[in-house]
């Protein structure tokens, strides 16, 4: 056996080792994860994409004319900044 050859079998052992110690990691919190929310998170209701049973109501204005623009372009309020 020379040198090489021995060197590169080395190599094949330790990364097959890395590699299986990986994929028992993966197993080992597919595992976790599953028993988790097996036994606590099932136990709680999500509402990301609930559905509101409202009706639906239009929003119409008061009157039929346009309303004046109100308002100014500096953050701050002022008198003149008010509608009335």
């Amino acid at each position: 056996m020379t040198q090489d050859t021995a060197a590169n079998t080395s190599n094949t052992r330790r990364r097959n080792r890395l590699l299986l110690a990986l994929a028992g990691l993966v197993a080992i919190t597919g595992v976790a994860g599953a028993a988790y929310w097996r036994l606590h998170a099932a136990h709680f209701v999500s509402t990301d994409n609930a559905y509101a049973g409202a009706e639906i109501a239009q929003v119409t204005p008061r009157s039929a004319a346009p309303s004046r623009k109100c308002g100014s372009r500096t953050p701050r309020p002022s008198a003149a900044a008010r509608c009335w």
